[in-house]
């Protein structure tokens, strides 16, 4: 695992390579909605089991009563943790609901290919994500606008940011929390990208006439 997390990125960079070997013509009509260089960004939120019995769940909750005033109940709370949380990770409100873990903040091509995913504590704030990619990178209204970054707000752009949920949906089907470490986790979602740009590639060539394919499948 140790080995793997030094090439991860590499493994990344070479799958994304993939795309080079599709003809522009069968690419996702996502490719064709703009006529420059430009890379779909959203954050995706990875779900860890904080540990509902552990020492660090109810110092959290003594400290939320705390602050609400009520000291002989936060008191309490601190002498019920048995366990030690076991997934490193943080706390976050997604549409007033509560998240325990990490952030994928990813960036794909507009042929929907993976080019990087950052991994990040579940309370990163979006806007501080930078990408060092060239090109316009095309995000939400929850990252910073910038000379390099549009908000997509209006057409072609919210139409083409949306094909980023193809991973997100990707994401939401194979995300499993096998990982203790952040670094774990980290090498576990470069891996899932590899395999995602690898399943984005085949979707390509089975739409390609067979004696144009790059592979034969």
């Amino acid at each position: 695992m140790g080995r793997l997390y030094g090439v991860r990125k590499k493994l990344l960079e070479i799958s994304f390579k993939l795309e080079e070997k599709c003809l522009p013509s069968y690419l996702p009509a996502s490719a064709h909605l703009v006529d420059f260089m430009a890379w779909l960004v959203d954050s995706f939120l990875l779900d860890l089991p904080p540990g509902k019995r552990s020492v660090e769940t109810f110092r959290e909750k003594a400290e939320l009563e705390r602050r609400e005033g009520n000291l002989e109940r936060a008191g309490k709370l601190l002498s019920l943790g048995r366990t030690k949380r076991r997934f490193e990770g943080r706390w976050t409100k997604k549409r007033g609901v509560s998240h325990y873990g990490l952030k994928a903040v990813a960036v794909i091509s507009v042929s929907l290919f993976m080019r990087s995913i950052t991994v990040k504590p579940a309370n990163f704030s979006d806007k501080r994500f930078k990408s060092p990619l060239k090109g316009i990178k095309i995000a939400d209204r929850g990252f910073s606008p910038s000379p390099t970054q549009l908000i997509a707000r209006e057409k072609p752009f919210t139409t083409l940011r949306a094909h980023v949920e193809f991973f997100g949906t990707y994401l939401n089907a194979f995300w499993r929390p096998y990982g203790t470490t952040t670094w774990r986790n980290d090498v576990f979602l470069h891996v899932l990208g590899v395999i995602y740009n690898i399943k984005i590639f085949l979707a390509i060539q089975r739409r390609t006439p067979p004696e144009r394919r790059a592979v034969q499948l």
